[in-house]
């Protein structure tokens, strides 16, 4: 199987994004770019047209990850995961919306991300 599936990664936690990116290029996927903002995730979303998204919900800038993900599926499909320190139904329900690929809680480890990615992509 060819594992380099581009990841974008929305985080605003620095030190978990450089993990999350670090983790995912040793298992052979290409991250593409981490950003901390809804506003940087289009931005970057739509120029480097990724494979995936891994979104954190609740992110820095005036719109949460769940609206940039909103944004985002208008001009483009891209499956999307999103990952969240907090377990708000509010959250959950508003994510469901948009048929994500997955939902985790936070932390979350590369190990479990992997088989849903590979799935995917196969």
């Amino acid at each position: 199987m060819n594992k380099k599936v581009k990841i974008l990664l929305v985080e605003d936690e620095a030190i978990v994004a450089q993990y999350l990116s670090l983790e995912l290029e040793l298992e052979g996927y290409e991250v593409c770019g981490y950003v901390a903002t809804g506003e940087e995730a289009i931005q970057k979303a739509l120029e480097e047209k990724p494979d995936l998204i891994l979104m954190d919900i609740n992110i820095l800038g005036d719109i949460d990850g769940i609206q940039a993900a909103e944004e985002i599926l208008k001009h483009r499909y891209i499956p999307i995961i999103f990952m969240t320190g907090y377990s708000k139904l509010e959250f959950t329900s508003r994510a469901q919306k948009l048929n994500p690929l997955g939902y985790f809680n936070k932390p979350v480890e590369v190990e479990t991300l992997a088989p849903l990615i590979d799935k995917t992509f196969a």
